[in-house]
């Protein structure tokens, strides 16, 4: 064999592989299948870079398609993100197709809405608050067997549940955009709860780094506010470890 045969099950996870072990301990390189994503702060550096990576690929056997290729960009898109020297925000075809999703019908068009609005839930400030109303449509249209009863989303649908749709469009509409975190100068975190979510930002110099959420369940909804206050801070806090670890922080 010289080519993976298509469809074999195991193909992507072998390739995954084979592409982490060549090219995996640079620290300048982005790996996913067969999208490689190189990082590079000058032109020169950049060029330093290619020539590692075309050795690595040439030692191993491996060619590039000419075509698939692009160099030197000031920015990429890469996994639904664009990335430019400063930030990363969502990429504007996947925003185009949240914004024009049109009201759900179905139980699957929810759900489906709301798993790629939900992709881009570190760029929207208390996410799981504000996605809250569709979500509980969601738990309400299971039936007894705990099956969906998939015509009931457009029975229920309320003002609720529209100004909710409209609020997710309109926040990722406005590409929000998060800064790459610098770590020669200090962070800050700043947290929330509600009655129903907590959530927290990480910033630098009033820039959000990266935006996280979750929503509270079972006994958490009974706390006092004091306690979902701190739950608010440590949930954050952990979700944020691998870039606030060993780093100056404001709280």
């Amino acid at each position: 064999w010289k080519r993976v045969a298509f469809g074999l099950s195991n193909a992507p996870a072998s390739f995954q592989r084979l592409m982490h072990f060549e090219l995996g301990d640079l620290p300048f390189v982005r790996i996913y299948l067969d999208d490689v994503l190189v990082f590079s702060p000058d032109e020169k550096t950049h060029l330093e870079h290619l020539r590692v990576i075309f050795e690595r690929l040439r030692s191993a056997n491996l060619t590039l398609a000419p075509d698939k290729c692009d160099f030197g960009q000031p920015e990429v898109e890469y996994l639904g993100h664009v990335f430019d020297e400063v930030g990363m925000k969502p990429a504007r075809s996947k925003v185009s197709a949240i914004t024009t999703w049109p009201v759900p019908e179905t139980t699957m068009e929810l759900r489906s809405f709301l798993g790629l609005a939900g992709y881009y839930r570190k760029f929207i400030d208390n996410y799981s608050a504000r996605e809250r109303p569709l979500r509980e449509l969601l738990a309400a249209c299971k039936g007894m067997d705990g099956k969906d009863d998939v015509g009931r989303v457009q029975e229920l649908w309320s003002d609720d549940h529209e100004a909710t749709f409209m609020d997710l469009k309109t926040a990722l509409a406005r590409l929000p955009y998060l800064m790459y975190p610098d770590f020669g100068r200090q962070f800050q975190i700043f947290t929330d709860a509600s009655d129903y979510a907590v959530g927290g930002v990480l910033e630098q110099d009033g820039r959000p780094v990266g935006y996280f959420s979750r929503s509270l369940t079972g006994a958490q909804l009974n706390w006092p506010t004091y306690e979902k206050e701190a739950y608010a801070l440590l949930k954050t806090l952990d979700f944020f470890h691998h870039f606030i670890i060993g780093y100056p922080l404001e709280v």
